[in-house]
């Protein structure tokens, strides 16, 4: 399972049977029963010591069988039934790893379990594994993996997954009743993430498992033995006690209490309760209990919420209450997250867009982070088919082994990983907006509460455009919205007129200055004729949760399907789906027709404005609506669907002057110069407003300076002919002709 924190972007992945199995399976060493195998140097198994069983050495072959088809990865238990002399756990360990061929010189994917009983104070192991099969911790730790996924019993999940998760814990119940603990492979396991940088939490499953059994060694028979006591009762009470009080003080002492979780997903009320009493009730040295965590697809146990560290709520369940619930979480100090599972995003026939919607669905309703299923539960042959026998194909692991035989094996992404890791980014994206630009904040909330409005692909491409845009505001500041007339300061002349021209920024802006009322699909106000549905309880996809949709069987009977309002206003727009299966419909204003609007399209995409009316004027108006028979070649319906009607009346451009007398001004901006002044001409849009200074001068015909004037632009006139005639050394000629002019 897969968690992402939008604070620390905490990524928890439940691992599956693929590179970690090798680490798992060391749990099932000497106790766990499995089949049997050949003694030859090729066989995952060389007891010389004597002490496993054939069942356990059958179940160790058979899983290193697996493990070797699935990924490449190998894996042998060796026994040594001498003393090592000389030498050392892990020299031997070295010698036999190379002479057995774990991880040969182009694999690196090999594990070893040496056991040498007739060693000093009980015998002693040493565990020793080649690079490759850590390159999926690797690949975990960079998308952000910060959590380690334990196995406190065998098969927590009842074999959901191709191969059952042993327990890294292994159970032993002595001749006397009593019990010890053996955590040799959940401490290589944990050392081993921790390693590698995985260091937020451990979570430890399951003390409510989903086959509700406890398998142990019974060392009196000297067999492996299961129990399912009914949880809450005083068998489990006594078996789960002795290892509670045992793994708190063992988790204490290395130094590991305060991040482990006991952790338990999908139980009924009645077994989560139980679980909650003994956990709270075995405290460590501080009288500190350990944290719980759990998932759940329904509120049937919302009264034990707050008792939860680490709450998860299925992806269905997505609402206004989860965010109510987050929030009353965060107050206490406690973690809420979303989770999917069962292909409800980014299994392998989904869009890839899907993976970073989920990320985008949780981050939406206020909560920490997200939980998916899973990361690695590989299947036989996972390079071939993801299939699964119950869940989706590619619902069980997101990233893939390398093929067995390549040098270098390495762990490989997918797109639909990756696509999930874009949207963590994107989400991460937004919290540095919001926390370093505090004059963000509004506009990030919106766009947090607007996500849902399309299908989940085209929801990725908006938000994303809309974080880019954002991001552009937040480094380079925001466009300011304004007018500007663009012929800025004139000088006019008496009796001249000009047509004044206005720059909107952004360009937008002309259109987008308007008080918006909303008409419900549920209002009164609307009349519907044929058979329609209405659909309720959907926050995220309606506006105000609701719609109502209509299915007619052919294009005869879509013409009996429509609806009528009324508003006052200067236009309106009708929002709805855009959808494969839409049909054709007329708009009719006021008695006329007004336009056929198509609202298919080959993906459904959500509160879409699917008409938008031109201007009119602002005062009442009947609209209609109705279906006409026709729909898309390609479209598989004739359905009508209505979200909202928005109404609007948009803010007048106004045009006024500081003195009517010298200067006047219409209402589509043409400005006439009357008398010699000057005035100051404004208009305002909305709350937006702007200015220009105009003077005017007197007409130049009307006074002696005026003639002054005339006169010397006749000068200049002959100015021209003046010259060629000096040129010429006509001076008569240039005589008479001056003297003409002047007469004139």
């Amino acid at each position: 399972m897969l968690t992402l924190a939008w604070g620390l972007f905490l990524l928890v992945l439940l691992a599956g049977a693929g590179a970690v199995l090798a680490a798992l399976t060391l749990a099932a060493l000497p106790a766990l029963a499995a089949p049997k195998v050949q003694v030859s140097t090729t066989n995952a198994v060389a007891d010389h010591a004597d002490i496993l069983s054939d069942e356990t050495e059958q179940y160790v072959n058979d899983v290193s069988i697996k493990l070797s088809d699935a990924c490449g990865a190998q894996i042998g238990v060796y026994t040594l039934d001498e003393l090592l002399g000389s030498t050392t756990m892990e020299g031997f360990a070295y010698d036999v790893f190379n002479a057995w061929g774990l991880g040969s010189d182009d694999l690196d994917n090999g594990v070893l379990l040496l056991l040498a009983p007739n060693e000093a104070d009980g015998g002693d192991y040493y565990i020793m594994r080649g690079d490759g099969l850590e390159s999926q911790l690797e690949l975990y730790r960079k998308a952000g993996g910060d959590a380690i996924t334990v196995t406190v019993v065998e098969d927590p999940w009842n074999s959901q997954t191709p191969d059952p998760y042993p327990s890294m814990v292994k159970w032993i119940r002595h001749s006397d009743g009593t019990f010890s603990f053996d955590y040799t492979d959940l401490d290589y396991w944990v050392s081993l993430n921790l390693a590698h940088g995985i260091d937020g939490q451990i979570k430890s499953f399951s003390m409510s498992c989903w086959g509700n059994r406890i398998t142990y060694y019974d060392e009196a028979s000297g067999q492996v033995v299961s129990e399912a006591p009914a949880t809450g009762s005083a068998r489990w009470e006594e078996l789960w006690r002795a290892f509670m009080e045992d793994y708190v003080a063992h988790m204490e002492e290395k130094g590991w209490f305060d991040m482990t979780y006991m952790a338990m997903d999908e139980r009924p009320l009645a077994e989560i309760e139980p679980v909650l009493d003994l956990v709270e009730s075995v405290t460590n040295s501080k009288g500190e209990s350990m944290k719980m965590s759990l998932a759940v697809y329904d509120y049937d146990a919302e009264s034990i919420f707050d008792r939860i560290d680490d709450l998860s709520l299925a992806y269905q369940l997505g609402s206004s209450k989860v965010k109510e619930i987050a929030e009353h979480r965060q107050e206490l100090g406690l973690l809420t997250t979303m989770y999917t599972c069962g292909a409800q995003n980014s299994a392998l026939l989904n869009e890839p867009g899907e993976g970073a919607y989920s990320i985008y669905h949780a981050a939406k309703y206020g909560t920490d982070g997200f939980l998916r299923w899973a990361l690695d539960a590989f299947n036989d042959d996972p390079l071939v088919s993801s299939a699964h026998r119950i869940l989706a194909a590619g619902d069980i692991y997101l990233i893939y082994p390398d093929e067995k035989d390549d040098a270098e094996m390495q762990a490989h992404s997918s797109v639909r990983f990756e696509k999930l890791m874009e949207g963590v980014r994107d989400m991460a994206k937004l919290k540095v907006l919001r926390e370093q630009y505090p004059q963000l904040e509004e506009k990030v909330a919106d766009l947090l509460d607007s996500i849902g409005m399309n299908t989940m692909p085209a929801e990725v491409n908006r938000v994303r455009a809309e974080i880019f845009r954002l991001s552009e505001e937040a480094l380079y500041g925001e466009i300011e919205g304004g007018i500007q007339i663009e012929e800025g300061d004139l000088r006019m002349e008496q009796g001249e007129t000009r047509q004044l021209h206005l720059r909107y920024t952004p360009a937008e802006l002309e259109q987008n200055v308007r008080t918006v009322t909303y008409l419900n699909d549920m209002d009164p106000q609307i009349t519907y004729s044929g058979s329609w549905i209405e659909e309720s309880g959907y926050d995220d996809l309606f506006y105000g949760g609701d719609d109502h949709y209509c299915a007619p069987q052919d294009g005869e009977d879509a013409m009996n399907h429509g609806y009528s309002f009324t508003f006052s206003g200067d236009s309106f727009a009708i929002i709805g789906n855009r959808e494969p299966m839409a049909g054709k419909f007329d708009v009719y204003i006021d008695g006329e027709y007004a336009a056929t609007v198509d609202p298919y399209d080959s993906a459904k995409l959500r509160h879409q404005a699917i008409y938008t009316s031109p201007l009119l004027e602002n005062t009442a108006h009947e609209v209609q609506v109705v279906g006409n028979g026709e729909k898309h070649a390609q479209a598989s319906g004739y359905n009508k669907q209505l979200d909202v009607i928005e109404t609007y009346v948009h803010a007048q451009v106004r045009w006024t002057s500081s003195d009517p007398q010298i200067v006047s001004v219409s209402a589509a901006g043409e400005i006439k110069a009357l008398r010699a002044g000057t005035a100051m001409i404004s208009v305002s849009y909305g709350e937006y407003t702007d200015s220009i200074q105009v003077s005017v001068a007197t007409s130049v015909s009307t006074d002696d300076e005026g003639q002054k004037a005339d006169d010397a632009d006749t000068a200049a006139v002959s100015a021209r002919p003046l010259i060629m005639l000096l040129l010429s050394g006509s001076a008569i000629g240039l005589l008479l002709m001056w003297k003409k002019r002047r007469s004139s």
